[in-house]
């Protein structure tokens, strides 16, 4: 039972996921998953639609269709775009899905909002691609943008499994001796892949069926085949397992009605665990030294769904101002 009343805009977001039938899509797993996958890929990938390209240069924006390293990137920017502020955004779907039409809306907002140039890089997906795949081309974007930005001038965020490669990257970037951003933004992420056991996590059952978008069901197809043949607890597939030191700030938003939200928490637990004894190494191989304390803001929103700060309506209101506040910063 809800524990506060709902908006309206809120329960009817509900139903539409539901008649979507999203949850119905990412219970399925193995061959039948990828056949669904693939059968409902756009073929124009992850660009926005022409209608919405035209509003935009209505609007006065500049958008363009960048090809780096093999892959378009799509750049936004407003009118009047003083440099200041660059969000490169890794959009969620599951490391099999495009950017859809939520995402652009969401990122119009954003750039309404902040005046910000909003970078979107269009990742090779699984099964045709996996994380090692992906990792070089967002490293790439990243170089690319700072021939031209600070590293103080550029935002890294991400949704769900945008969310999971926005923390990847952060540590990717460290080890590869690159600046950090100036942020690390994740959104409902998938800190963890591997599906848990249903028969004997009782925790888990019970969030599965809250969750009115998500099901464990396709998480094991999509976890073998993203991490290709990387070991099923490297920080490049799970970042809950790597070291989150050394890393930009960061702030995560999780609702406590998506079954990503538990290991949100977990993430958070380990941080300070991590900053309350800076002795403990995050790796069991790595040898513990002095660290400066670890960055995170961690917002937990009771009864909110996957991604619900996406959406426009008055329960993310405030997550939507926190935001704003991080890149007006």
């Amino acid at each position: 039972m809800s524990s506060f009343p709902k908006s309206p805009a809120f329960r009817l977001v509900c139903r539409i996921i539901r008649w979507l039938g999203h949850k119905k899509f990412y219970a399925s797993s193995g061959d039948a998953f990828w056949q669904k996958v693939l059968a409902q890929r756009p073929a124009r990938g992850s660009a926005p639609g022409p209608l919405r390209i035209a509003c935009m240069k209505l609007l006065g924006w500049h958008f363009e269709r960048r090809i780096l390293g093999g892959h378009p990137v799509y750049f936004m920017r407003p009118r009047k775009f003083d440099g200041s502020r660059t969000i490169l955004y890794l959009h969620g779907g599951g490391f099999v899905n495009e950017a859809v039409n939520t995402h652009w809306d969401f990122l119009s907002w954003l750039l309404f909002q902040t005046r910000a140039q909003i970078v979107v890089p269009q990742y090779p997906l699984a099964p045709q691609a996996n994380v090692l795949d992906v990792l070089p081309f967002l490293q790439k974007v990243y170089e690319y943008l700072l021939e031209t930005d600070p590293p103080e001038n550029i935002i890294l965020m991400g949704d769900s499994a945008g969310g999971n490669l926005t923390l990847v990257c952060g540590m990717l970037f460290r080890e590869m001796h690159l600046p950090q951003p100036r942020h690390l933004v994740m959104i409902s992420p998938a800190m963890e892949m591997a599906a848990p056991d249903l028969d004997s996590d009782t925790e888990a059952r019970e969030a599965e069926a809250r969750d009115p978008m998500l099901s464990f069901g396709s998480f094991d197809t999509i976890f073998n085949a993203w991490r290709g043949p990387l070991a099923p607890e490297d920080w490049r597939v799970q970042p809950l397992f790597g070291d989150p030191a050394g890393l930009a700030p960061m702030t995560v938003f999780a609702g406590t009605d998506d079954i990503l939200c538990r290991s949100a928490e977990r993430f958070h637990e380990k941080v300070c665990r991590l900053n309350s004894n800076p002795d403990d190494p995050a790796d069991p191989n790595d040898t513990p030294s002095e660290k400066s304390p670890i960055r995170l803001d961690f917002h937990r929103f009771p009864e909110m769904f996957h991604c619900w700060l996406l959406i426009p309506m008055p329960e993310s209101r405030t997550a939507r101002n926190f935001l704003k506040n991080i890149i007006h910063e």
